[in-house]
């Protein structure tokens, strides 16, 4: 058997997390909202000779809309940290003293 080479990729070890499985794909849907609207577009464009303005306005709803559903996927899979936050925060802060004696 032949010894590996320290900076060898290994094999994953143990059971991949699913949370990290959800955003696999995020940045190839991404890509393809843009893709996708922008084509619609730019066909519309032809076919009703308003070339570019359809493109652009393809290429925008497709921006917005893949903003729009990267928020709500990561929103689903990450625990809301800021009111949590301040929920502690409120629990073991003490009233503020006066500087007033």
């Amino acid at each position: 058997m032949k010894p590996q080479a320290p900076n060898a990729p290994r094999a994953p070890q143990g059971p991949i997390d699913p949370v990290y499985l959800r955003f696999a794909g995020a940045g190839l849907q991404f890509a393809l909202t843009f893709l996708a609207f922008g084509a619609l577009g730019w066909w519309l464009d032809g076919k009703l000779g308003t070339e570019p303005w359809l493109m652009i306005g393809g290429i925008l709803a497709g921006a917005v809309g893949a903003m729009y559903s990267l928020v709500l996927r990561i929103g689903k899979t990450t625990p809301h940290a800021s009111s949590d936050k301040h929920a502690k925060s409120a629990q073991s802060e003490e009233p503020p003293k006066s500087p007033l004696p």
